[in-house]
């Protein structure tokens, strides 16, 4: 399991940072749609959305330690938790391995 959100205030000031790519990226979206230009300029629908998508994912992601909590209840399989980035990423990602013990 992995998530791309963290609970951390890097997260979500990435976050909030999304409305205005939506605002910016828009006009460059194919196939050409009206209905998307109102959605995002005359009544601002899309950047809202996209926000509230992104507050909602930092506030619901588990830190490491909150999903080896969760992993208690399973101790037929070895657990491991943390956080994970990628080369020239702005955001670590949450993971969860398990693996059966042997």
């Amino acid at each position: 399991m992995a998530e791309v959100t963290t609970p951390t205030l890097r997260a979500f000031a990435t976050m909030m940072l999304m409305p205005v790519f939506a605002w910016i990226l828009t006009p460059r979206m194919r196939p050409f749609r009206w209905s998307r230009l109102l959605l995002t300029y005359l009544l601002p629908v899309i950047p809202l959305v996209v926000l509230w998508d992104g507050a909602v994912s930092c506030f619901r992601t588990r830190t490491p330690e909150e999903l080896l909590a969760l992993t208690s209840d399973f101790p037929h399989y070895d657990w491991q938790a943390g956080y994970a980035r990628g080369q020239g990423t702005w955001l670590a990602s949450v993971y969860l391995i398990g693996r059966p013990k042997r």
